[in-house]
């Protein structure tokens, strides 16, 4: 440990963590965030499982009614 102004500081190295931004506010975001817990900002990028499953029923419906 080191002082610093006579408090001691630790010196521990803690891991870098690349955190991506929110568009918005800037605050950092999880990789899996949907939506900013900051600001409430939607971010379309973000890991959409109701989406997906959207997307993939739509497309398993319309490949089941293809046109005569």
């Amino acid at each position: 440990m080191t002082q610093t102004n006579g408090v001691p500081q630790a010196t521990v190295a803690l891991p870098a963590i690349d955190f991506e931004r929110c568009d918005h506010c800037q605050a950092p975001l999880d990789a899996r965030q949907r939506y900013c817990v900051a600001c409430g900002a939607r971010r379309p990028a973000g890991d959409d499982p109701v989406a997906r499953w959207y997307a993939d029923g739509r497309r398993a419906r319309a490949a089941s009614v293809a046109p005569p």
